[in-house]
């Protein structure tokens, strides 16, 4: 090889190298963007979709429920005031918001056609007297119907409606007057909630799946515990996260994996109560955790590698003043919605993680290599 393009070629070699070198995983920190509040008081954060974008509501201290106001907010798009009565539950992946209209039935909001009620949409009649719980990026709504019975069910952009099945029985004891909670869908459209069953005094709480596939699952409790457990998430891979009871009657956070195990999260020092709220694709789970010697609970996240840790813990600069006080959302990217409490106000926040560039990376690494060669010496 030419004596000129041999250091060229040594040093292309050397920059590859350090590009595809990774250096050991640096402690995982977040950056805080807070949602604006504006002139209002109170700021409630409800959920949070794989584009970044936001639902909640505002409210002013003292002012009717009817005074309060939906929202959807993205660090892209700023925040956009759904109107008065409004109470957002959930937000998809196409940016579609349902919740609650006060004194009204459910609705639902796009950037095209604004805030509708859900009993205008084809066979919405379903949703007359209903409360809507979430929507996903295909348009599906999962509602609960209230009347002598709870009925839970998934409502198809088709018009269609498949009415969630309950088992009659559990633990010997009757379900107890169709009392059932529904909480979240997938995208796949697999639900996931509660149902409860009662006889004298004796009362058994499952968490629940409803699969796409269709039937219904009752999921086990924790070890010991009394029968008592919630579902409030699942993903793709079929970890499903919950609460359930260990043997001191105190809520635990907990998954449910899809090879049978149920997993125990832990808990935060000081905070022997714990719940989960969410879960991603990479099943990182949100959450809070509290406890009646503290002063507020806190925010947390859950990996199987990491273990449970403080979301305050884990800020940088930007959550200066911030107490964080539930972990809402976690969206695929990693991003976390907290409600938290900073400057006085009860508000909320998104947390983004702070990933090191490539190229920043390869120069950390690069950094002993290059400190260890010796300066050439031209010759005289």
């Amino acid at each position: 090889m030419n004596r000129l393009l041999r250091p060229l070629a040594l040093g292309l070699c050397v920059v590859l190298g350090l590009l595809a070198y990774a250096p050991p995983a640096a402690a995982r920190q977040y950056t805080l963007t807070p949602i604006p509040i504006g002139d209002y008081d109170t700021l409630t954060a409800q959920d949070l979709n794989n584009a970044g974008q936001v639902t909640g509501q505002l409210q002013r201290t003292g002012a009717p429920l009817s005074s309060i106001h939906g929202f959807v907010w993205s660090t892209a798009g700023g925040l956009t005031d759904l109107g008065a009565g409004l109470v957002p539950t959930a937000i998809g992946n196409q940016g579609a918001v349902v919740g609650t209209a006060i004194g009204s039935d459910p609705f639902i909001w796009t950037t095209t056609q604004g805030v509708r009620p859900l009993t205008s949409l084809p066979g919405g009649d379903v949703f007359r007297g209903a409360t809507a719980y979430d929507v996903n990026g295909a348009g599906q709504v999962l509602g609960l119907a209230a009347g002598p019975q709870f009925n839970g069910f998934i409502y198809n952009p088709d018009g269609t409606v498949r009415t969630l099945p309950v088992p009659a029985e559990s633990d010997g004891l009757p379900q107890d007057n169709g009392l059932l909670q529904v909480d979240r869908l997938t995208e796949a459209g697999d639900a996931v909630g509660r149902t409860h069953y009662y006889r004298n005094g004796s009362r058994a709480i499952h968490g629940t799946v409803w699969p796409a596939a269709g039937g219904v699952r009752l999921l086990d409790d924790l070890p010991g515990g009394p029968i008592w457990s919630e579902a409030y998430g699942m993903n793709s891979h079929g970890q499903i996260v919950g609460s359930g009871m260990n043997d001191a009657a105190l809520q635990r956070p907990v998954v449910w994996m899809p090879d049978g195990r149920t997993v125990d999260l832990g808990l935060l020092p000081g905070r022997p109560t714990a719940g989960t709220s969410g879960i991603n694709e990479a099943g990182e789970v949100v959450g809070w955790a509290s406890g009646a010697q503290t002063p507020s609970d806190r925010a947390f996240l859950w990996t199987e590698s990491e273990g449970l840790l403080d979301l305050s813990d884990l800020l940088d600069g930007s959550g200066a003043g911030w107490t964080l006080r539930s972990a809402q959302a976690i969206n695929d990217s990693g991003q976390v919605l907290v409600n938290a409490t900073f400057d006085g106000h009860l508000t909320a926040a998104l947390l983004t993680p702070v990933v090191p560039e490539p190229a920043a990376l390869a120069l950390l690494a690069a950094g002993p290599l290059l400190a260890s060669r010796r300066p050439h010496r031209r010759r005289r």
